[in-house]
């Protein structure tokens, strides 16, 4: 029974160098005040936190220099860990995550992990937010951030005290986690060629101006690298409840020298330009964009649906590698290719 309250306190006194760590107190490269200084400020014996400055040696948070001291180091590496439980950080009123969540917590099942979904609070940061379930010793977790920020420095400590993280739909994570995208670039082509097979001329674009960074950069991007393709609107992201109404103006004032497909971002975009279409009567413009919804099938929409089976798969892969023990890992961006409908 004593041994096991020893290692209790061992833990609690490694967690609490960690809490420094985390919170900056302790930063990489500086020397931690001296055992003796060290153990009167945590309130115990000298014994218990040599043992766990051992513990944290292991983990390579420590590095212990012959007269010198104890240094912080902030290795960026897998950790081996429990996958019995995945946490997955994503926004729960994005109509694509219903699907997504779904299919992840299938694919878990064959896996044999349990699946742990969270929304990020609102009062929390999302680096906050994955060093509680660091706290409760839950070390993988599956984040997609969509348009909230990301604190390198947070992420970067996060990584050396054992967080397996992946990154979906952003490059945000880079270099401290995997990041699974989808080949926005192959997609937008693969747009252009099918509506090059029915329709030549312009084609217009329609996306957010301040949405989920990484994909609005990349698919506006794609499309300024097709011939004959143009900038139409980009719509406030953060003030949704106008969006319609500024469509809408704007179709109303350009109806005349539309092109003769316009391609849209995503489906929120797709659906607020079939919509305002319909209202407007227009019917001589071909619509075409990312991600599949309801009604796109019946107005004829050509869709690029994202391979939501093969996303995940690679998700788990990436888990897979990072907790492989001794492998060298480095975080990587791979591209999973669309198909276009």
């Amino acid at each position: 029974m004593a041994g096991n309250q020893e290692d209790i306190l061992y833990e609690d006194v490694k967690e609490e160098i960690c809490r420094k760590i985390y919170d900056g107190i302790f930063e990489e490269g500086e020397r931690i005040p001296a055992e003796r200084t060290l153990a009167e400020m945590m309130n115990v014996s000298r014994i218990t936190l040599r043992k766990s400055l051992e513990l944290l040696a292991e983990k390579g948070l420590i590095i212990k220099e012959a007269g010198s001291g104890n240094r912080i180091a902030l290795p960026n590496r897998g950790t081996p860990s429990s996958t019995d439980m995945i946490v997955l950080i994503a926004p729960a009123k994005n109509p694509f995550f219903a699907d997504f969540i779904k299919k992840f917590q299938e694919y878990g099942q064959e896996y044999g992990s349990m699946i742990l979904y969270a929304e990020k609070p609102r009062q929390e940061t999302l680096e906050d937010s994955i060093y509680r379930f660091y706290r409760k010793h839950l070390q993988n977790v599956v984040v997609w951030p969509e348009d909230v920020a990301v604190d390198h420095n947070k992420l970067r400590k996060l990584r050396a005290l054992g967080m397996n993280m992946v990154f979906f739909d952003t490059d945000k994570g880079l270099p401290y986690a995997d990041s699974v995208v989808l080949d926005n670039r192959r997609a937008i082509h693969g747009l252009c060629t099918r509506i090059r097979e029915r329709e030549s001329g312009r084609i217009g674009y329609v996306g957010w101006e301040d949405g989920p960074e990484y994909s609005c950069r990349m698919r506006e991007q794609a499309m300024l690298e097709e011939k004959g393709a143009e900038i139409l609107v980009r719509l406030p992201w953060k003030q949704k409840k106008q969006v319609r109404s500024i469509l809408y103006q704007y179709m109303e004032e350009h109806r005349t020298d539309l092109p003769p497909v316009i391609i849209f971002s995503d489906r929120e975009c797709g659906t607020v330009v079939r919509d305002v279409f319909q209202e407007l009567g227009i019917n001589d413009v071909l619509l075409a964009g990312i991600d599949d919804f309801p009604g796109a099938k019946e107005a004829g929409v050509i869709i690029c649906k994202q391979d939501i089976g093969g996303t995940i798969q690679k998700i788990f892969q990436c888990i897979e590698e990072q907790n492989r023990p001794g492998a060298e890992w480095h975080a990587r961006l791979y591209r999973i290719e669309g198909v276009v409908e």
